[in-house]
């Protein structure tokens, strides 16, 4: 930048991923135990999201989720944080997915089948707003 100051340049800010899990059992004893709740997921992205922000981020990366519903906070909290600074995003928010699979199931980790067609991917992250 010091050799062309006149060089525009943007700044992606990379959050995630967590070590925790919102909708996949942590335990086998017990079915509906979970590593952290949608909240809990919700608040830390928040948090990574207003610093990256206030630290100047122009775009902000989601990256490396296993889990859909760990996405959904993610996302619900980027929407939250925009929201309340009255921050409009340039681009249309929508999530962009790339399924890895886990041979020979051929399903996510999370165990949504990859032959599922985009849109139903997408609907799990149905809290976005819809864009026009």
């Amino acid at each position: 930048m010091a050799a062309n100051p006149g060089r525009v340049c943007f700044v992606a800010g990379a959050m995630g991923p967590t070590n925790k899990t919102s909708s996949i059992s942590t335990d086998v004893n017990n079915p509906a135990a979970r590593g952290a709740t949608f909240d809990e997921v919700a608040a830390a992205y928040y948090e990574q999201t207003k610093g990256l922000l206030d630290g100047g981020a122009d775009a902000l990366l989601v990256e490396t989720i296993f889990d859909t519903l760990n996405a959904k906070a993610a996302f619900y909290a980027i929407l939250k944080l925009f929201e309340e600074r009255g921050i409009e995003p340039l681009i249309p928010l929508d999530l962009v997915s790339a399924a890895a699979s886990t041979p020979p199931f051929g399903a996510t980790p999370t165990g949504m089948a990859l032959d599922v067609d985009a849109g139903q991917r997408a609907r799990s992250g149905d809290h976005r707003k819809p864009q026009v």
